[in-house]
């Protein structure tokens, strides 16, 4: 946890700004979405010029938290000299390289992030490896700089941030810190049973299908503890591209028994693959990401990559194969 006095620090530095822009990574899940959006309703709220940009698609399901609506696109604006003076906020990221922008963009940076390593951009960075969400962070901070402004709205944004990174506070990050601050978002109004249906249950029909995909590419490797699937948005229909983004399907395996990893492969419709890995708390799958150029945490990684599928399906499950002796060598 960091310290009271390092947040307040950044808060003042927050509040200090003319104009800020806070910048969802690609593929934004709702750890990143709710905590941009928390953070933008409590600096709006002070009269700060703030807003959140995204220049991809973004999962519908998220559509009920405050200020969805208005998250921008910003490319725009990217690379603009006009706006060299804004501060621009890379949240639940390790960098501007996961954001969809370029390196060169922005000209003033800070970063609010759990993942391991990562750039860092100045002494006003919030970056705490051991903390179960950026939401979390950001919850804190805004806890330290003036618990009482924390309305329904951001509550609920901060909620459904911390909700979604711990596996509905299932997955190995779920310490006390994270039911106290769970609970104090309740207190200050989310709505625990109705944030869980809005993400989990407002399924449209087009969702079997999905489903029905997943199963069937699904395949089990090295004896049953690797499971692995490999997803398509080609002939999807039109309701069924805005649902591809959502990484349910990938939890799917980790419920068999005897799985230990489970790797997603998915062809996005940009034509790269999106690569996702997800463990059980015995191999570290933050190094396997990392192995090919991604990040994240140890029981919760990915990373992107171009090239043919067989060949990528073999080195992907090379490497796995490799942290599994790695894990039994050293259990």
């Amino acid at each position: 946890m960091i310290d009271k006095a390092i947040l307040r620090r950044t808060g003042d530095y927050l509040l200090a700004q003319p104009r800020l822009r806070l910048l969802l990574h690609k593929h934004p899940d709702g750890d990143a979405i709710g905590s941009c959006l928390g953070l933008a309703r409590f600096l709006a709220a002070r009269g700060k010029d703030v807003g959140v940009f995204g220049p991809f698609d973004i999962s519908p399901k998220f559509d009920f938290l405050p200020g969805f609506a208005d998250i921008l696109d910003g490319r725009e604006e990217a690379g603009d000299p006009d706006f060299a003076d804004t501060l621009y906020a890379v949240v639940d990221s390790t960098g501007v390289d996961r954001t969809g922008f370029a390196a060169g963009d922005f000209q003033r940076l800070l970063r609010l992030d759990h993942h391991i390593d990562g750039a860092r951009y100045g002494d006003h960075d919030l970056h705490d490896t051991a903390a179960a969400a950026a939401a979390l962070i950001v919850c804190d901070l805004l806890r330290a700089v003036d618990e009482d402004a924390i309305d329904t709205g951001v509550a609920t944004c901060l909620y459904t941030g911390l909700m979604t990174d711990t596996g509905g506070f299932r997955y190995t990050n779920t310490d006390a810190h994270v039911f106290r601050s769970a609970g104090f978002l309740v207190e200050r109004g989310a709505e625990p049973a109705r944030i869980a249906t809005l993400v989990h249950e407002r399924r449209p029909a087009v969702y079997l299908d999905l489903l029905r995909r997943a199963l069937d590419s699904l395949t089990l490797h090295a004896g049953g503890r690797v499971a692995l699937l490999t997803l398509r948005a080609d002939g999807l229909p039109a309701d069924a591209l805005a649902l591809f983004g959502s990484d349910d399907f990938i939890n799917l395996p980790r419920s068999l028994e005897g799985v230990e990893v489970v790797v997603q492969m998915k062809l996005v419709p940009e034509g790269d693959w999106k690569i996702g890995f997800r463990g059980k708390g015995r191999v570290n799958v933050q190094t396997i990401a990392a192995h090919f150029g991604g990040g994240g945490h140890f029981s919760a990684s990915g990373c992107e990559l171009e090239g043919d599928e067989a060949e990528l399906r073999a080195r992907i499950l090379d490497r796995v194969l490799a942290a599994l002796a790695e894990a039994d060598a050293s259990a």
